[in-house]
């Protein structure tokens, strides 16, 4: 089991500014980690629904400014997205990238589509790209998640979510000690990575 499990789910800003803290944050650490999909509303269709209808009220452009103030430290730019978009082919073409020992760019290429270039990652064509790019075979990736190569993997994952009562995007979770929900401070997020280089 990895020193440190983030439960994630690419249409969730926060866990982009996660991956980026982590990243930061435990350059001079030692510790391993496994990024476990956690798809939170499957229910959205492939081309996404606009956000003020998903969450009525919403400012976009003040949510976006808000954001990138969290973001600015780590380099990333928020896009304003106007749209919520269906994570779950993108959370497979992630396992694909996974087996492929390209998980890692192909993470962070999926979260810069969605949030710095305003992309649907539902679009199996935006993914197709995103694939060509980081070296992948865009076919060979098409096949294995038509063919339903991952729903095993990812049954385990939800089971997982399930008896641990992860609910919230960024769950990180160290063994031997209680669950983090939600973005942590630079701080608390210090002391975390500290707790899974001690494993």
């Amino acid at each position: 089991m990895a020193g440190l499990r983030i439960f994630s789910d690419f249409a969730c800003p926060y866990c982009y500014l996660a991956k980026a803290m982590v990243e930061k944050t435990g350059k001079n650490l030692s510790f391993s980690t496994l990024w476990v999909p956690m798809e939170l509303h499957p229910e959205i269709p492939s081309e996404g629904i606009a956000l003020k209808d998903f969450y009525p009220g919403l400012d976009t452009a003040a949510f976006t400014r808000k954001i990138n103030l969290k973001a600015a430290p780590f380099g990333i730019r928020f896009c304003e997205t106007k749209r919520m978009v269906n994570s779950g082919r993108a959370i497979r073409a992630a396992e694909f990238a996974r087996d492929a020992d390209c998980f890692d760019s192909f993470h962070t290429a999926i979260f810069e589509a969605l949030f710095t270039k305003n992309e649907n990652i539902g679009d199996p064509a935006i993914l197709r790209k995103i694939a060509a790019e980081q070296g992948l075979d865009p076919d060979a990736m098409d096949q294995a998640i038509d063919s339903h190569v991952y729903e095993s993997r990812l049954r385990t994952a939800a089971i997982e979510t399930a008896e641990r009562n992860i609910r919230i995007t960024p769950t990180f979770v160290v063994p031997g000690h209680p669950p983090f929900a939600g973005l942590p401070s630079e701080e608390k997020m210090l002391f975390i990575l500290k707790q899974a280089a001690m494993l």
